[in-house]
């Protein structure tokens, strides 16, 4: 007797590894390698695909509206989606991997050593994430009164932190060779008034960042307070992310955060966050707080670091570094809650999880799909043939469990009792 085709589907529950073998619920699939689930559950062969690019070592790579940026074999570059052309951006990379954050045309980048900016409607590059303090020496013409001096670079992308601040006493002097960096457009000298104290710096002078300067004299003045008094670079972050105003860096098991609408510099007496008991895998904001996964999940609710309220979420399982990002809300339904235009999603080591505004996490995967264990990820949303997911890619396994990561063959079983 001929066997008999049989049709199998729809999968509307998607991929179920933790029931038993042998007890798969009718609706959903034990495992499906590379294929798609639509919406009503039916599957399709996924699409295969094309080398577009030569790549040595690429990595981290980023899009925002029509451009791209992706990292390979040291070098950064910018990648237009429609010609392929690319543009080669800055160097000295490794193979860490590079996060970023964009303020309007502007994208901060940082691989936890390595930092910049890059100006998305200019093109233009800037080392660092902010103008750096000018090489200046200061000297005296005479006298008896003391001040206090230092000087910063200005520039169309915000003032730099000031030099270290000098005592001289008599007439300051300064001195400078009017080789200024990328971006910097004036020199701003700062002094105390006559007898001043350092908490009373006021611009004395401004000039063209490229007028070379030999001993030319400062004289005390009353003009525009400095406000980047104590400030300097944020630090190097392995995960950057903006939240109202601010832009906040974890760097290892710290999370680091500037001041307010100065993405580049922080003050190191109150920039700090908090410490965590391990690294800090995955910092992703909602419109009412800030997630942080480290040991655990931890929900910082407010806008304003200063008087964020700290909660520990139940959720308490690590996630892959680097999976996280924001998604489109109206993708998810979630009872009684009612989803912002993005929220954030990560890969947890219990699968895949939405951060509500309100702080709780949600689970999307657990107790029907449980992943293996990963050191590193990468996730993205990706809209095909009318088909809405999330991917994550992950590497590093470090344990093993019902996997569900995709492999590269192109084979479909389904297990089903009689």
């Amino acid at each position: 007797m001929a066997d008999k085709l049989q049709k199998l589907g729809p999968f509307t529950a998607g991929i179920n590894n933790v029931q038993p073998v042998t007890n798969v619920p009718n609706n959903a699939l034990r495992d499906a390698v590379n294929f798609d689930l639509d919406d009503a559950g039916k599957a399709r062969v996924r699409r295969g695909y094309t080398k577009l690019i030569e790549g040595t070592n690429a990595h981290s790579l980023w899009s925002a509206d029509t451009t791209m940026l992706y990292v390979n074999d040291g070098a950064m570059y910018q990648l237009d989606p429609a010609t392929m052309a690319t543009i080669s951006i800055a160097a000295g990379f490794s193979t860490r991997s590079v996060s970023y954050a964009r303020v309007g045309s502007l994208v901060y980048f940082s691989d936890g050593r390595n930092t910049g900016r890059y100006d998305l409607a200019t093109g233009t590059y800037y080392p660092g994430f902010t103008l750096p303090a000018p090489s200046v020496i200061f000297g005296s013409a005479g006298g008896e009164t003391t001040h206090v001096v230092a000087a910063t670079y200005l520039g169309a992308m915000g003032e730099s932190g000031t030099t270290p601040l000098i005592h001289i006493t008599g007439t300051p002097t300064v001195t400078y060779s009017g080789v200024a960096p990328i971006g910097a457009e004036h020199l701003r000298i700062y002094v105390t008034p006559d007898g001043g104290q350092r908490e009373s710096l006021y611009a004395a002078d401004t000039i063209r960042a490229t007028t070379p300067l030999t001993n030319a004299l400062v004289y005390a003045g009353r003009g525009r307070a400095c406000e980047t008094q104590y400030l300097e670079p944020l630090p190097a972050g392995d995960i950057l992310r903006i939240f109202h105003g601010r832009m906040y860096s974890a760097v290892g098991s710290v999370v680091y955060y500037s001041e307010a609408l100065r993405y580049g510099l922080y003050n190191p007496m109150r920039g700090l966050l908090l410490q965590f008991p391990e690294r800090v895998t995955v910092m992703e904001p909602t419109p009412q707080g800030l997630f942080v996964v480290a040991d655990r999940t931890y929900f910082f609710a407010g806008t304003d670091p200063n008087d964020f309220k700290l909660r520990d979420d139940s959720h308490n399982f690590p996630a892959v570094f680097g999976s996280g990002c924001q998604v489109p809300g109206h993708q998810f339904t979630v009872q009684d809650v009612s989803l912002p235009e993005t929220v954030p999603y990560w890969f947890s080591s219990r699968g895949a999880v939405l951060g509500l505004p309100d702080g709780r996490v949600h689970p999307l995967t657990m107790g029907r799909a449980e992943p293996a264990q990963y050191e590193r990820g990468a996730s993205g949303l990706l809209e095909i043939d009318g088909i809405s997911k999330v991917v994550t890619a992950v590497r590093g396994k470090t344990q093993e469990a019902n996997a569900i990561a995709l492999t590269d063959s192109a084979s479909f079983t389904v297990i089903k009792t009689a």
